[in-house]
This record gives C-alpha cells, structure tokens and sequence, in this order.
C-alpha cells in the first residue's frame, strides 16, 4: 500500500499533548488575534480606531489588516464583527468623514449664524468650504 497517500488522524492522547504545550491549530486565527490586539492596544492610546492605512505597530501591517477586514466584512463571522464594533471601528470611513464635517458645519452656524461657509474656509484643518460646496453640488 502507499501510505504517503494516506492522512493519518491524531489520537485525542496526541491531540492532548500538543494542545498541553501550547500549539495554534489554525495559524490564521492566531494572526487575527494578534492584529486584533495591536488594534485594541492603538485604540487605547489614540482614542480611536482610525488606523492610517502605512500605519504599523511592531512591524505588523495594521492598517492594511483592518482595511482588510472591512472589505471582508461580509465574510466574516458574527463573533469578529462584533468584537471590532466593541473597540469602535467605522466600517464605512466616509460615512465617518461626512458625520465629522456636518458637525462642523453645525458648529459654524452656531457660531456665526448661517451656513454661508466661504469657499477656501478650514475648521480644525479640514476644508469645510470645499466639502459643503460638494455638498451642494451632489444634491
């Protein structure tokens, strides 16, 4: 017979011993918890989850890995969608970036009693002027 052909299935005695010493059955999940820490542990001294797609936190690529699970979020199991929600990642980044100027524009109109916001216009670095005028032309 040719054994090379034939899977051989461990025993719970071996299964048991590996598990004892501490091995990752599948490595994919452990990759996942790993970046899903560095995610957790950069939210905790950023305040948020927006991590700069270039960004990496010991030489793991994290924000290309948490682009990566937003584009995969209709793959990905319940369990993982909901811990990412838990340490509040934005699944749609420019529903975030539209949120964050409409929030300006209320607080320019507070301000300065109207929405006439001037065309070259910045609030806290972001160009206010140019996004309503988009604003206006989507309508």
């Amino acid at each position: 017979k040719n054994q090379r052909n034939r899977r051989e299935v461990l025993d719970s005695e071996r299964i048991s011993r590996l598990e004892q010493v501490g091995i990752t059955w599948n490595l994919n999940d452990e990759v996942w918890e790993s970046n899903f820490l560095m995610l957790k542990q950069f939210q905790q001294r950023e305040g948020h989850c927006d991590v700069p797609l270039r960004h990496e936190e010991d030489g793991q690529k994290l924000g290309v890995w948490l682009k990566n699970q937003r584009n995969r979020r209709e793959v990905l199991d319940s369990e993982r969608i909901s811990r990412l929600e838990q340490v509040g990642i934005t699944w749609n980044l420019n529903d975030e970036v539209w949120e964050s100027n409409f929030l300006m524009l209320k607080q320019f109109q507070q301000r300065e009693g109207h929405c006439d916001v001037p065309l070259r216009h910045e609030e806290d670095g972001q160009k206010l002027g140019v996004w309503l005028k988009n604003q206006r032309n989507r309508r």
